[in-house]
């Protein structure tokens, strides 16, 4: 599992969540989570999340805290799961350096009933892939926002807690999996 912040700034626009995005433009093989800051838009073309494809709604945010990944499984359920897991470290890190807590309701953050982040997980034809983000900033965000900004929280610190702890979790997991004896 490789796990990278990126410094320069790229733009999110619902495209780079494709299969081997990571590997074109950060040179990752295999498994891997890159986190990077930028605006999102994203295009209409580009929507994953259905009931946001129909109703129409606009995901954008001047600056954000983008978190994407990719699994060489396709299994979405087990997808939807590690987006879960990133949503919860994300929300434990968040809150601890902003001491607040953050609510995590399923994959979406919430800071005094005001929404934190936005994510999806789906599957591409040789893998699962997932865009997590949280906002940096509110302008552009079409719905009641809450931002790293105002939480106090610095953007490439916070990605990088939150990657060594992707990286610790999953590799705690492994090890589970490869020393636990089988039932009779």
């Amino acid at each position: 599992m490789t796990v990278l912040w990126s410094p320069r700034r790229l733009d999110y626009t619902g495209a780079q969540l494709s299969s081997l995005f990571l590997r074109r433009r950060f040179g990752i093989e295999g498994d891997g989570l890159v986190a990077f800051t930028g605006a999102c838009r994203v295009d209409p073309a580009h929507m994953r999340d259905l009931e946001d494809l129909l109703e129409g709604s606009a995901i954008a945010g001047d600056l954000m805290l983008h978190f994407l990944g990719e699994h060489f499984d396709r299994d979405l359920e087990r997808m939807v799961l590690r987006q879960h897991l990133l949503a919860a470290l994300a929300a434990d890190e968040i809150g601890r350096r902003a001491r607040v807590r953050i609510e995590r309701r399923g994959d979406d953050l919430w800071h005094h009933g005001r929404k934190l982040s936005i994510s999806i997980a789906t599957l591409t034809p040789v893998s699962s892939v997932l865009h997590f983000a949280v906002n940096v900033v509110t302008t552009g965000v079409p719905v009641r926002a809450a931002g790293l900004r105002e939480l106090g929280v610095a953007p490439a610190p916070l990605a990088r807690a939150v990657l060594a702890a992707w990286r610790d979790e999953l590799a705690s997991v492994r090890s589970k999996r490869c020393r636990v004896r089988g039932a009779p």
